[in-house]
């Protein structure tokens, strides 16, 4: 993961928190059973809160490689 002090930046953004770790493999839903992580922000409306969301996750960025 790459942008995470940045992701956390964000106006809004509490607490970002990446729950998969290096070697663990990604698999997207519906297959797969976990997320990489969580954006936790806290406003006065619903649509701010979403916008920081979104600015947060744009600051992110998730590294991958082929599965062994």
């Amino acid at each position: 993961m790459r942008g995470i002090d940045a992701a956390q930046a964000v106006p809004l953004v509490e607490e970002v928190v990446i729950t998969m770790h290096q070697g663990q493999m990604l698999v997207p839903w519906p297959e797969g059973s976990r997320y990489p992580g969580f954006i936790f922000a806290r406003g006065d409306t619903a649509e701010a809160v979403e916008a920081a969301l979104r600015a947060a996750h744009a600051r992110l960025e998730f590294l991958t490689g082929p599965a062994d």
